[in-house]
């Protein structure tokens, strides 16, 4: 008995060192690949859809806040109104400065802004009233801007009896590519607190 278990024993370390046969090592093989062919497709999808979901959630965030812009400047405004291009102008109050080293006298100060969509992207620009020309660089509010012209349907500016300014954005939910399919609609409509109802000038300072 004691000889046939050394013998047993002999053997089994004997096939340990000898490894896996060939056909064990295909078998492995084989097993391992139909494991990863269900698993990685799988894994990819998932990585696919987390990525577009952050992308879509990205775009979402960027109208946002293009739109809160949109809203600051309209709510501080004191002018208000579309020219024949299209162009959406606003003379917007801030704060406040002294007339004068010497007499205390509380001045509004202003700004004059413009909004325009061009290539799909919401485009600002701005200056002091005194300024006399516009500045000729417009800088990046959003881009992907579907309606991406103030003549589209539907159009992206409207302005009411020069009190109310008027938003619809439709914005592409993936900006990776020209594809706008199933674009994200966000809209408001802001009344600019110190817009007379009658305006007897729309240029006013901002001409």
């Amino acid at each position: 008995m004691k000889r046939f278990r050394q013998s047993v024993i002999r053997r089994r370390q004997a096939g340990f060192e000898l490894g896996f046969t060939l056909i064990e090592v295909m078998i492995t093989s084989a097993l391992l690949l139909v494991v990863l062919a269900i698993v990685l497709p799988q894994l990819s999808t998932s990585i696919t859809n987390f990525d577009n979901a952050r992308v879509r959630s990205d775009a979402s965030d960027a109208a946002q806040v293009a739109m809160d812009q949109i809203q600051h400047d309209v709510v501080s405004s004191n002018v208000l109104y579309i020219d024949a291009g299209g162009i959406v102008h606003l003379q917007v109050f801030g704060g406040s400065v002294s007339s004068s080293t010497t007499v205390v006298t509380a001045v509004p100060m202003s700004n004059c802004v413009e909004y325009q969509v061009s290539g799909g992207t919401l485009q600002r620009r701005s200056k002091l009233p005194a300024a006399a020309t516009w500045p000729a660089g417009w800088s990046t509010v959003i881009t992907g801007v579907v309606n991406s012209t103030q003549t589209g349907t539907p159009s992206v500016f409207s302005v009411t009896q020069n009190r109310s300014l008027a938003v619809t954005l439709w914005v592409k939910a993936d900006t990776r590519t020209v594809n706008a399919a199933n674009p994200s609609l966000f809209t408001t409509t802001v009344t600019g607190r110190a817009i007379p109802k009658n305006p007897s000038s729309t240029t006013g300072a901002c001409a």
